[in-house]
């Protein structure tokens, strides 16, 4: 099931600043249950909501490095961490 993109903002905006699970927003926004989590948390970047790989914390994209070697977007805090050099 494809989220409207208004929906798809809520989402976001709810996970942001948080660590909390795609099956969290959606329990909370009632989304119902047909929701697929794996789809909803890629289309997630179409509203600039990213998951930290490291940390498990929502940012959103900008707030991100992107490391190869970890596998995707970092934070700030978790690159330095690392040892990342953040841009």
């Amino acid at each position: 099931m494809k989220i409207e993109r208004e929906k798809l903002e809520q989402v976001g905006e709810y996970l942001r600043g948080t660590c909390k699970s795609v099956g969290d927003a959606v329990s909370a926004l009632e989304l119902g249950e047909d929701v697929d989590e794996t789809t909803l948390e890629a289309d997630l970047l179409d509203v600039d909501t990213e998951l930290c790989v490291q940390c498990g914390w929502w940012h959103e994209v900008c707030e991100l490095e992107y490391s190869e070697q970890h596998g995707g977007g970092l934070c700030e805090q978790c690159c330095d961490e690392l040892g990342v050099e953040f841009n």
